[in-house]
């Protein structure tokens, strides 16, 4: 699958993906406006088609790095491992799951093995995700952000809190038909519009416009969006 993003002033980058019969994505191309290859990556699968390999590669097909993910028999991604180009570890990331299969806890750890952060989760007796919390490495919150869902189920808003519990931010999505995220409103801890985003898609369901608006609603930014199919 080929997929262009463009805006005004023509073609800024372009994606070429390839997937194997069972729908993974296997290969993945980056091109400039140049249509220069400026990237590469490679994913591989278990025979479950959890993926447990991503690799990358510049231009010339030098490694950039790669990531190498472990699995628990539920086909939960318990461990993520980083390496660079040398192949040299430089980060960890260890997760943890309730018996529904949520993630309650991902712990990161540099390359010594010493936890620099971590994430955690919670959930409504549903499963529904309702709230992310930072921490560094002496366990102290840093942030929090914290989600509504409309009546359908579709997260429709996010609120972003400091570590002493003051408000950083807020994002207000709305929907269509189909489920595709249309708009977009930022907000800032004073509750002014920053930002607002309105998306359009294809008759498959593809995302085919971005439309970037400031506070004002002066046009910021409109990216256009094909796809070629092979």
């Amino acid at each position: 699958m080929k997929f262009s993003d463009k805006d005004a002033r023509g073609i800024k980058k372009k994606y070429i993906d390839k997937y194997d019969d069972r729908g993974n994505k296997i290969e993945g191309a980056l091109y400039n406006a140049n249509n220069d290859l400026t990237g590469r990556y490679t994913w591989k699968y278990d025979d479950k088609d959890n993926f447990i390999e991503r690799a990358g590669y510049n231009a010339k097909g030098d490694s950039t790095g790669k990531y190498l993910c472990k699995y628990d028999d539920s086909g939960n991604r318990i461990e993520q491992a980083g390496y660079n180009a040398k192949g040299d570890l430089i980060s960890k990331y260890i997760c943890r799951y309730d018996d529904k299969g949520n993630m309650l806890e991902l712990a990161k750890y540099n390359a010594k093995g010493d936890l620099t952060g971590k994430v955690a989760w919670k959930y409504d007796d549903k499963g529904i995700e309702l709230e992310k919390t930072d921490y560094n490495a002496k366990a102290e919150p840093t942030g929090k952000y914290v989600w509504k869902y409309d009546g359908k189920g579709n997260r429709s808003e996010q609120i972003g809190y400091d570590a002493k519990g003051g408000l950083t931010a807020k994002s207000i999505w709305k929907f269509d038909d189909n489920g595709n995220r249309s708009e977009e409103a930022d907000y800032n801890a004073k509750g002014d519009l920053v930002a607002k985003h309105v998306w359009k898609y294809d008759d498959k369901g593809n995302r085919s416009e971005k439309a970037t608006s400031d506070g004002k609603g002066d046009s910021t930014e409109i990216s256009t969006f094909s796809y070629t199919y092979y």
